[in-house]
């Protein structure tokens, strides 16, 4: 997105509006980019998808699986999520784990 601007803060879940090269006011979604396989991020966007999910690590593969067990990527074909819209399957997951390590 070389030469667009944010107007305001991306909000994961909410469009937003950017300044194109046209000089046009555009809303909507944005990606933050393609993401490398040593440096992957556990939220990302599927290439085409429409929602952010939680991806794990699956053994002995370099394929990622969403915590919500809806998709399967190699990380080369997935996106840091920006303010696209998260996965409510993936959080209540993510954070019902998390509630679990810590003992709660």
């Amino acid at each position: 997105m070389s030469g667009v601007k944010r107007l305001t803060p991306a909000v994961p879940g909410e469009a937003a509006p950017f300044l194109w090269l046209d000089g046009k006011v555009r809303t909507g979604f944005v990606s933050d980019g393609q993401v490398s396989s040593g440096s992957f991020p556990r939220w990302a966007l599927e290439c085409f998808g429409t929602k952010s999910h939680w991806f794990i690590n699956l053994t002995g593969t370099d394929d990622k699986r969403s915590a919500c067990g809806r998709l399967f990527a190699v990380p080369h074909m997935l996106f840091a999520p920006g303010n696209y819209p998260r996965c409510k399957a993936c959080e209540r997951i993510v954070s019902a784990d998390l509630r679990r390590r810590a003992g709660l």
